[in-house]
């Protein structure tokens, strides 16, 4: 073990463990080995910082161990109980000892910050802020994806909905459930690096799944596809659009999005005491906390990938790779400014928000069932929609096909989804759905396609997405 700790030369040491009067001496012998390694740092010989965000019991003990060569931060311990988490104030603390510490030993960085008068921060912090502050603004749940060379970064604002508990007074480790649910909202970040388009295209084509991506592609073979891939990692600034392009966005989107929503899925180790009914419900989860992604409302892409894409390409990606549920607006930045923004975000926040729309233009919103039971019929429903000259008209929702409904000098601004009994778009197997609609550039696209067959493939494509203007050009 102190091996391990040695050679890894980390920047930062999180050390956690023990719930509030829980755990003492798996704790304390943590700190005695971090103390015993005496780790460095990866860039200078000091020692590398400790944040201790564990049981505040034994804060004393793990000081004494610790204080002597190493500087030790304390936060709010992690999990204060089995079924919750905090992590917001040891977010803050490490983003602080990154700021005065990691970033202070990168060449130029802090001179240039002094000749600034600014505040270095890393952008995912800034990405982080303004997702979460444009949604509360808006009191809409959004996913943002940033699709880079290394990484694809994803951040979502979502209403987070954590199941309440209460310990019995015996103080067993055995929790039983309040009726009530309480509802939060966070933020939830992840880093893909097995998604990015140039750099880690290689992994991109193992995690995606080469079957997957040829599929997507018009005459792609293996051999082809393999070195397309790695030609990208080798001259990352120096390929052109191919064949191949489209599919690997498509296949980082999908990969980054599933580890997103594993990332921001439920707490595990807590044992529950339920009853019968709540036994055999599917829906009952024995986490602390779900992320329930049929109810993002908006979710905004940008990249320099988009830039040499077509509005109606990127819809095709994004929605063939995401396969949004209920009602989503996509949003496109084609000029990969949404980065930029973040920088600055934090010092000019309601300028930002009104920018956001502005960088990230609203292309289409979706409309596509979440779940439909029993046999599959021919038609999902009727959807009556409202234009902004308060005229109204009602169309069929079809099965296995995409409908594109837009008037260019009449956009539609409200829409009542009336689906047949045993299909679900949000509130129920049923149930009428009633919505107010932003205005976009190409209006609604209803997907009755939802799930998409796993053989679906390029020409597929082609012909459902004749529907919006231009469809997707055939290279």
């Amino acid at each position: 073990r102190l091996k391990r700790f040695q050679q890894h030369r980390p920047d930062i040491i999180l050390l956690a463990g023990g719930t509030e009067g829980g755990n003492t001496l798996q704790v304390i012998g943590l700190a005695e080995t971090i103390a015993a390694a005496a780790v460095k740092s990866r860039l200078n010989d000091e020692l590398a910082p400790v944040v201790f965000a564990g049981n505040s019991e034994v804060r004393d003990e793990v000081f004494a161990f610790l204080e002597a060569n190493n500087e030790v931060y304390l936060s709010e311990n992690i999990r204060p109980e089995l079924e919750s988490e905090q992590i917001d104030m040891v977010n803050e603390v490490i983003q602080e000892i990154y700021i005065n510490k990691v970033s202070q030993n990168t060449p130029g960085l802090a001179g240039y910050a002094a000749t600034k008068n600014a505040t270095v921060r890393p952008c995912a912090i800034g990405m982080q802020k303004l997702i979460d502050t444009w949604a509360d603004e808006y009191s809409i749940n959004a996913l943002l994806m940033d699709v880079g060379g290394f990484t694809v970064d994803s951040y979502s604002s979502i209403k987070y909905v954590r199941k309440a508990y209460r310990r019995p007074s015996n103080n067993s480790s055995t929790y039983t459930t309040n009726l009530s649910d309480v509802v939060e909202r966070k933020v939830f970040t992840s880093i893909s690096a097995a998604s990015g388009l140039t750099y880690s295209a290689p992994r991109l084509l193992k995690e995606a799944g080469i079957d997957n991506l040829l599929a997507l592609s018009e005459n792609g073979n293996e051999v082809e596809l393999t070195n397309a891939c790695f030609n990208r990692m080798l001259k990352p600034f120096d390929h052109n659009q191919d064949q191949y392009t489209k599919p690997l966005i498509q296949g980082a989107l999908r990969t980054a999005f599933a580890e997103h929503q594993e990332i921001a899925g439920k707490l595990h180790g807590v044992s529950i005491t339920r009853n019968m009914s709540e036994a055999l419900s599917r829906e009952f989860y024995s986490g602390g906390t779900l992320a329930k992604w049929s109810s993002i409302d908006n979710i905004l892409l940008t990249g320099g990938c988009f830039q040499g894409l077509s509005p109606t390409e990127a819809v095709q990606i994004a929605n063939d790779a995401l396969q949004p549920q209920g009602i989503t607006t996509l949003h496109v930045d084609n000029r990969n400014m949404l980065s930029q923004l973040g920088a600055w975000f934090a010092e000019q926040q309601t300028e930002g928000i009104k920018l956001v729309c502005q960088i990230a233009k609203p292309l289409i919103t979706v409309i596509a069932p979440l779940n439909i039971e029993g046999r599959k019929p021919r038609e999902l429903g009727v959807i009556q929609v409202t234009h902004q000259s308060d005229q109204q008209h009602e169309y069929p929702m079809m099965r296995d096909r995409l409908q594109l409904h837009h008037t260019q000098d009449d956009p539609i601004v409200a829409v009542v989804i009336k689906p047949h009994r045993g299909v679900d778009f949000g509130n129920g197997f049923g149930s009428s759905v009633i919505a107010k609609l932003p205005t976009t550039e190409f209006g609604i696209l209803i997907d009755g396609r939802n799930p998409l067959k796993a053989d679906y493939k390029y020409k597929q494509i082609l012909r459902d997405y004749q529907v919006l203007p231009g469809g997707v050009a055939d290279e």
